[in-house]
């Protein structure tokens, strides 16, 4: 599996690869791929669950599913 990042760095996306159906996915191996991308706060969408569901069934629409969001920052005064 892979992280992406959007473009402004406030989603995380994990795409999953063939292997991944050879060795299962688990929350320990996203938080590692999340760590180091030095992502280290907030919570791991549970979404990723229904998604890897789905990519073993082959009925994942490109493989990816959003796993985190931040919230853009907002200038002092």
């Amino acid at each position: 599996m892979n992280l992406e990042l959007s473009e402004n760095k406030l989603k995380a996306y994990l795409t999953f690869q063939e292997e991944d159906l050879a060795n299962p996915v688990d929350i320990a191996s996203i938080e590692k791929l999340l760590h180091e991308a030095k992502i280290t706060n907030g919570k791991i969408s549970e979404d990723w669950q229904e998604a890897y569901n789905k990519f073993q069934q082959n009925t994942l629409e490109d493989n990816k599913c959003m796993i985190a969001e931040g919230t853009p920052a907002i200038e002092g005064k």
